[in-house]
C-alpha cells in the first residue's frame, strides 16, 4: 500500500508491507452475513442485500453485493467476504465515523503508463519514520 501524504510544508510517500498494513488495520473477526430477500441495480449490476453484524463490536450495518462481475479486492472491500461477491455499497466506521460507499461506475480499461507513480516533489519515508515523525510536521 503506498500512502501520499501533502501538508503546507511538505510532501511525503510511505509504502507499507503487508505486515506493516496488519498493523495499522484493526482486528477483524469479520461479519456475520443474513441475506434479505430485496435487490436493486447499482452501477448497472443486479446487487443483493444483506444485513451485516460486526462479530467484535455486535454493530449491524448493510451491504450490497454483485456476483455479475469481479473486482480485485481494495483497501475498501478487503474486509468483506469475496464469497459473497463484489461489495456495491456499504457501510463501515473509520475513526468511529460511519462511512457509506456506493460504487458509481465500474470500467475495464487498460491503465495509463505512470498512473501509479509517486508525482514528483515528495520525499520518501518508512512506516517508522512517519510513526517517530514529531508532530507538527
Amino acid at each position: 500500500m503506498r500512502v501520499l501524504l501533502r501538508s503546507a510544508a511538505a510532501k511525503y510517500v510511505i509504502d507499507y508491507t503487508k505486515p506493516e498494513q496488519a498493523e495499522l488495520l484493526p482486528a477483524s473477526k469479520g461479519y456475520a452475513y443474513v441475506a434479505t430477500n430485496e435487490t436493486k441495480t447499482i452501477a448497472g449490476y443486479k446487487a443483493s442485500k444483506y444485513e451485516l453484524t460486526d462479530q467484535a463490536t455486535g454493530l449491524s450495518s448493510e451491504a450490497w453485493f454483485t456476483k455479475d462481475v469481479a473486482i480485485i479486492p481494495n483497501y475498501l472491500t478487503t474486509v468483506f467476504d469475496t464469497a459473497y461477491g463484489v461489495p456495491l455499497s456499504f457501510t463501515t466506521k473509520q475513526n468511529g465515523i460511519p462511512v457509506t460507499t456506493t460504487v458509481k461506475q465500474i470500467k475495464f480499461e487498460p491503465v495509463p503508463d505512470g498512473i501509479f507513480s509517486v508525482p514528483s516533489g515528495y520525499q520518501k519515508m518508512t512506516p517508522k519514520q512517519f510513526r517517530e515523525m514529531p508532530v507538527g510536521n
